[in-house]
């Protein structure tokens, strides 16, 4: 068994403990569910992805797909929550990551009938290259909210408001950075053999941002 494919099952299981204890701090606030459903997307996408690679199973890839597939709308709609003004409702999901979500579904239904549908790379490299630039955007929601923020600020504001941008700040850098290197694991699924780095900064981050949430 290589240390990508432990590094998988380690993250897996990291994933679930973060989303729980989310859960079972407070149940009631939206984002906090929306964080904890984010997390369990993750947790089944990383355990697909290990009985895949250890079993060599087609379901399980399958079944992985349909976990990554769902990562843009769960991920949007946490940070849609989360970035939302206090007693605001949160803006809309994006209607091009919803109807991208729809089509990478449908094709993933196809596929369950042709399955080399599934394993070609003109399937894969565009699924990926969706899941990625919809992550990337949610990391410019983080941006740009945090640049609202310290151009609301004035120079005389209470250190409390300076620091919620700042931790604003922290999290687009490290969501920039965790995203830019999740995307190297899955690099392997396009054909394209790359070192596992990305899992234990997508866990270190979502940790992090857990405690934010607290």
């Amino acid at each position: 068994m290589s240390i990508q494919t432990l590094s998988t099952l380690l993250a897996a299981f990291l994933t679930f403990v973060v989303g729980w204890s989310v859960v079972l701090r407070d149940r009631r606030q939206r984002p906090y569910i929306a964080f904890s459903i984010l997390c369990f997307n993750l947790c089944f996408w990383y355990l697909a992805r290990f009985f895949a690679t250890t079993l060599d199973s087609g379901l399980a890839r399958w079944i992985a797909l349909l976990f990554a597939i769902a990562i843009p709308t769960s991920t949007e709609r946490f940070f849609r929550l989360f970035l939302a003004d206090d007693g605001q409702r949160p803006r809309p999901m994006s209607k091009l990551v919803l109807g991208a979500t729809v089509v990478a579904y449908l094709l993933l239904l196809l596929g369950a009938f042709y399955g080399s549908l599934l394993d070609s790379f003109l399937f894969r490299l565009p699924l990926f290259s969706f899941i990625f630039a919809s992550l990337a955007y949610c990391v410019y929601l983080i941006y740009r909210r945090s640049r609202r923020l310290q151009a609301a600020i004035p120079e005389s504001a209470e250190p409390s408001k300076r620091s919620e941008a700042m931790r604003l700040t922290y999290l687009y850098y490290g969501g920039a950075a965790t995203v830019t290197l999740a995307a190297t694991d899955f690099l392997p699924e396009v054909g394209l053999p790359f070192p596992a780095i990305g899992n234990v900064l997508t866990v270190i981050y979502m940790y992090f941002f857990s405690q934010t949430l607290f």
